[in-house]
């Protein structure tokens, strides 16, 4: 769990945005939606809801609208573009890891702490290894950015969402991911003056749709009652 979900993968999609804009990285890493339940089928045996794998199609095709645009497929652009998908599927293959553990009587707090220690062990392995210093700049912006995404970003965010995954499943806890670039474009709109186009709100509605398809409830079939003869 440490190395998918609290190390590696972040190393490989941070590595990935520096030949890709972070927008088409978003699209490429919506994709862990549809790959939680592909792998839940694969690892677990639970088929998956047409109506889940439905939703993520769709929400991966609206941030593909929201985001897109013909990219130059040049070397950088797949070396990016093949990092991104190594950390996009090493977060799916957390996810299990998680749920395998959940079955154990671990404590959430207890598998997210030695988790997290694990894939703090590796990265600090990986800044040895390419020389790089230990001591951060001692600036306000500097440590709040690392306040924030320590706190929030990574111990409360992972508890929440982990806890998610046991309850709801893989799944539908990891169709999340699709609205993160929805909410990245908001803020861009009101702080960086970005206009909506057409597609963008054709890509809105379409992920607003896979919302609805994969957690509208299922009506309850009908129960057939048998009438007693006299």
């Amino acid at each position: 769990m440490g190395v998918c979900l609290f190390s590696c993968n972040f190393l490989a999609i941070y590595s990935s945005e520096i030949f890709l804009p972070s927008g088409t990285v978003s699209v490429i890493f919506s994709m862990s939606a549809i790959l939680n339940a592909l792998n839940q089928w694969i690892f677990f045996r639970q088929r998956p809801d047409a109506r889940v794998l439905g939703g993520g199609v769709l929400g991966v095709c609206g941030v593909g609208l929201l985001l897109g645009g013909n990219a130059d497929l040049g070397k950088e652009t797949l070396i990016g573009m093949g990092l991104a998908l190594v950390g996009t599927t090493m977060f799916p293959l957390g996810n299990m890891v998680s749920k395998r553990l959940g079955r154990f009587d671990l404590g959430l707090l207890n598998t997210v702490f030695y988790g997290m220690v694990c894939g703090t062990l590796l990265m600090a392995g990986n800044t040895l290894i390419h020389g790089h210093d230990f001591m951060p700049p001692l600036t306000v912006r500097w440590l709040g950015g690392l306040i924030y995404l320590s706190v929030f970003g990574s111990v409360a965010g992972f508890l929440f969402y982990l806890a998610l995954v046991q309850r709801i499943g893989a799944d539908k806890a990891a169709y999340t991911t699709i609205l993160s670039p929805v909410i990245a474009l908001g803020a861009s709109a009101l702080w960086e003056g970005a206009h909506w186009s057409r597609p963008m709100l054709a890509g809105l509605l379409l992920i607003l749709m896979g919302n609805v398809l994969a957690f509208a409830r299922r009506r309850p079939a009908p129960q057939s009652v048998e009438v007693e003869q006299g």
